[in-house]
């Protein structure tokens, strides 16, 4: 025979586990403090080898608050602590990318990606390690980090270093003829964004250049102001 008491008190006991198993974290998710709002998917892998020029791009569960991404909340930084430099865009409302900047010196050293085998580690805080972390549009902070690591190629080579997507050369980007936009084809001397040259073509789509008489220098390497 079960005294009443006991009975009562297991019953108690029972309920207040019922009450604790079904009282979670907001949002979802099982660690304590976290939300609905996560990272989907990263294009890339944890221990990957990847190109200097290759873009990376995140996805999210919910749409995106872009004013709060920065390289604190999507940060890239090698193994020595040296920032990966590049351009965060809003591929969609669900969808970060992010391109490294492309090298424009001859030894890739100003790349945003440095070639050679160097070990970068991606990290997207969530709010179970930080304050700072992106939000989604509705202000719901991300709720767990992210963390992976790769390698860039071990080689400085042109053809291994980066991603070619197109077969064949380079193509020129030749804009129309008093055209401004600055995505074309150009000649750059003495290393200035000022002094630009662009390649155009006129109404009878022949190729003309946008300073009408303009002769290249000598280009001279002792001289920089000559270096085109």
């Amino acid at each position: 025979m079960i005294d009443r008491s006991t009975l009562r008190f297991g019953l108690i006991f029972v309920f207040s586990l019922a009450v604790a198993a079904c009282s979670g974290g907001g949002g979802g998710g099982g660690t304590a403090g976290t939300t609905g709002f996560q990272v989907s998917s990263i294009t890339v892998r944890d221990g990957s080898v990847w190109e200097i020029n290759r873009e990376i791009v995140l996805a999210f569960s919910e749409p995106i608050d872009f004013s709060t991404v920065s390289s604190n909340t999507i940060n890239i930084r090698s193994l020595a602590d040296v920032p990966a430099t590049g351009v965060f865009r809003l591929r969609d409302e669900r969808t970060v990318a992010f391109q490294p900047n492309c090298p424009t010196l001859d030894d890739f050293s100003d790349a945003g990606l440095q070639p050679g085998g160097v070990t970068y580690v991606l990290t997207v805080p969530g709010q179970n390690s930080s304050a700072n972390v992106l939000r989604s549009t509705s202000g719901v902070p991300l709720g767990l980090q992210q963390t992976r690591t790769f390698s860039t190629p071990a080689s400085s080579q042109a053809s291994v270093a980066f991603q070619d997507t197109r077969l064949g050369p380079p193509v020129p980007i030749v804009r129309a003829e008093g055209s401004s936009d600055a995505r074309a084809t150009y000649l750059e001397i003495g290393g200035d964004p000022q002094q630009r040259v662009y390649f155009e073509l006129d109404t009878n789509q022949q190729l003309v250049l946008s300073l009408p008489g303009f002769e290249l220098p000598l280009n001279l390497y002792s001289d920089p102001t000559a270096r085109v």
